[in-house]
């Protein structure tokens, strides 16, 4: 019990006198705690395994077939999750490990962007998990987010290659940067505000500037071009539904009449918010522990150039960000959307302070703090998990069967029909029961699936109508004029998911084999 506690001393005691990190130092501070983290947080996920939510369910009904792209987001995360099916097989499992896998890339991005921008091996290792000092975005990461922890680890691994580019200036650091790049891109779109902002940042910074303008920036964005060139064919031939797509998310809904100063004002509002909440306790924790460390001109003027970079890059990127609302007139701005910004503020505020000036015993407190945010998180989700894993978030909660149903349907129409449904939800669980069955899932506009020749059942969450024995046509209007006839409502059929729960009726799913729809 002595070495437990001696080593977890160890582990949150920044020794600031010294500066050379070691492997053992890597392991200790960084490998081991985020790999426990991780852990923790996998075997949580196991705890309802057997469904899958509606980011994992989209990516299960991805398997279906392999394309260049899927939906709004870019397909690199798709491609990484089929090659985890292949290892692991289609499911939770495969999925929670992809998740997992991809937080501990980011982790250890963050401490090496760090240890580029700090002065001091503990100051960095301090900066890289500051994050945990950002609720809406660490506790998003570990739980439920997937494209948006890709474009995290890509826009760190960007940055990194940029900060390597701009103090070394080699050929290979020009390559990366292009493939780091191209990576962002087919990982989520909004990389490309991130890619722009660091570039043109760097551009105002004379160092930085003549690396910019070398001849081989050409070469990394021909990498650039030739990673991104099968997906931006794709999105050429999809460009409208695309374009409806996003324009939908980046408009709150029932603002598509109102006045431009309703929209712009609501769109600031969220920015606002979303900025305030994400970026002010961090800075305030760090003015609070360090006081006396900061604002110190640093003798290495790459660092300092460096960090000049970033502090323009925060200034470019609001000036985006307000473009998008009062030039586009979005209504709607996302949290999520500010997150690869934000990911990168600790380590802009961690690069300005002097590690002479700092008291030993703030850094601990410092570190403890961080500590205490991460079992905190650990032990919301470990409540969630078990206290409120029935508890419907909408129409679904966390913990849901669809054994029963996939049952009934096989039961009814065979293994190989083809199920057509209105949402994510439903067809992920039941391609996940039903690896042979064809999915339509008109939730996806931009992934279509054709329907298979065997029967079709039409399958729904009855809370969609209201508890009525109605097909949803309403949600499925382009299966409509092929399929809609007239159904009696004791042919559908209901099959509970997931029981009552506190104050919330059951879980409760519709379905229908279609008279005559399939051979």
């Amino acid at each position: 019990m002595r070495l437990g506690w001696r080593w977890l001393w160890q582990a949150v005691r920044p020794d600031l006198a010294i500066d050379r990190p070691t492997v053992g130092f890597v392991l200790t501070r960084l490998v081991l705690p985020v790999s426990a983290l991780l852990a923790a947080h996998f075997g949580l996920r196991m705890a309802y395994a057997g469904c899958v939510e509606p980011d994992d369910a989209d990516l299960i009904l991805y398997t279906q077939r392999l394309a260049w792209g899927y939906s709004d987001q870019g397909p690199l995360y798709p491609w990484l999750c089929e090659l985890a099916f292949r290892v692991f097989g289609i499911g939770e499992v495969a999925l929670t490990a992809v998740r997992c896998a991809i937080l501990f890339v980011g982790c250890v991005l963050l401490y090496h962007n760090a240890r580029l921008l700090c002065r001091d091996k503990h100051l960095a290792l301090l900066a890289g998990y500051s994050v945990l000092l950002i609720p809406n975005l660490s506790w998003h990461a570990l739980v439920y987010l997937t494209h948006t922890n890709l474009l995290l680890v890509v826009c760190l691994a960007a940055l990194f290659v940029f900060l390597r580019l701009v103090r070394d200036g080699r050929t290979s650091d020009y390559l990366l940067f292009g493939a780091a790049c191209g990576a962002g891109v087919v990982s989520k779109y909004n990389f490309v505000w991130f890619a722009a902002a660091l570039v043109a940042a760097g551009m105002t910074v004379a160092p930085v500037r003549r690396r910019l303008l070398d001849c081989r920036l050409l070469l990394a964005g021909v990498v650039c071009g030739l990673i991104v060139l099968p997906h931006a064919l794709w999105v050429l031939d999809h460009r409208e539904t695309l374009r409806q797509v996003l324009q939908t998310k980046a408009h709150r809904a029932g603002t598509a009449y109102a006045s431009y100063f309703t929209r712009v004002g609501r769109g600031t509002w969220d920015v606002v918010s979303a900025g305030v909440i994400m970026s002010v306790p961090v800075a305030v924790m760090v003015a609070l522990l360090f006081p006396s460390g900061r604002s110190s001109p640093d003798p290495d003027p790459g660092r300092a150039a460096a960090r000049l970079v970033l502090g323009r890059f925060f200034v470019l990127v609001v000036l985006v960000i307000l473009a998008q609302i009062y030039l586009l007139g979005v209504s709607r701005f996302h949290e999520r959307w500010l997150q690869p910004f934000v990911v990168v503020f600790p380590l802009w505020l961690f690069a300005g302070i002097d590690p002479a000036a700092v008291r030993p015993g703030r850094a601990r407190a410092f570190a403890v703090l961080l500590v205490l945010f991460a079992v905190a998180y650990t032990a919301a989700r470990a409540v969630q998990v078990t206290v409120f894993v029935d508890q419907p978030r909408g129409l679904y909660p966390l913990q849901l069967s669809f054994d029963e149903l996939a049952r009934r349907i096989e039961a009814e129409a065979g293994d190989r029909p083809t199920i057509l449904t209105p949402e994510r939800e439903v067809g992920g669980n039941l391609l996940l029961q039903m690896p042979d069955a064809t999915v339509c899932c008109t939730a996806e506009p931009l992934y279509p699936v054709e329907p298979g020749d065997g029967p079709m059942v039409v399958v729904w969450n009855l809370g969609l109508t209201r508890g009525h024995m109605v097909l949803p046509w309403f949600a499925m209007v382009d299966f409509r004029d092929r399929y809609e006839r007239p159904i009696p409502p004791e042919a559908i059929r209901t099959v509970e998911v997931a029981p009552a729960a506190k104050g919330k009726l059951p879980t409760v799913i519709a379905y229908v084999v279609l008279p005559g729809a399939g051979g």
